[in-house]
């Protein structure tokens, strides 16, 4: 049984990842992390679209929460951290999360620089890592797939993404296109996966 099984089993807390035991089914808290354990939960998704600053998106059955994580290396006096810093700080922030039932994550497209290609390689080997370290199903969904999916088209610029964003989830403060796009993400994957 994967681990992201035994957490929707009720075996392992999806907090702290403690095994859970209850004298009689389900448990309702976990010993570790004094958690209560809902008996039956909605799936997990969480979405990323990977960058230097990343945009997520967590759906559970009808509650969504997203946002930004900024990947940055400190410079002083102009001396660069190398770019191990961001990789660190995407560990450290996916760590923190609670671990979904599904991982969701866009398939890098064209760069700006070979830098950057090497920066978002990395995250997206670090996401990978993470995703196989927990035993969550990973799946890619292309740029292309995304736009068609929220805007009508394939080849949508940032600002149309964030405006059918708006549109679908009115009320909703977004931080910048990273989050529109992580949302749409992980509203795409759950379109086409109960299609």
């Amino acid at each position: 049984m994967s681990l992201s099984e035994l957490v929707s089993e009720g075996c392992l807390c999806a907090h702290c990842g403690v095994a859970l035991e209850a004298p009689t089914g389900f448990p309702t808290a976990c010993e570790g992390c004094s958690q209560q354990i809902p008996e039956e939960r909605a799936p997990i998704v969480l979405a990323l679209d990977v960058a230097s600053t990343t945009g997520w998106a967590r759906f559970q059955g009808e509650e969504v929460t997203s946002g930004i994580v900024k990947l940055r290396q400190r410079t002083a006096k102009k001396v660069r951290e190398p770019r191990g810093a961001k990789f660190s700080q995407l560990r450290a922030w996916l760590d923190e999360q609670e671990i979904p039932d599904q991982l969701v994550i866009e398939r890098a497209g064209h760069f700006k620089s070979a830098a950057a290609a090497e920066t978002i390689h990395g995250l997206l080997a670090i996401v990978e890592a993470w995703a196989y370290d927990h035993a969550i199903p990973l799946e890619y969904l292309s740029p292309t797939t995304v736009k068609k999916y929220a805007t009508g088209s394939g080849n949508a610029d940032k600002a149309a993404m964030i405006a059918a964003a708006r549109e679908r989830w009115p009320g909703v403060e977004l931080a910048d296109d990273n989050e529109a796009d992580a949302r749409h993400i992980a509203d795409c994957y759950l379109a086409r996966s109960t299609a």
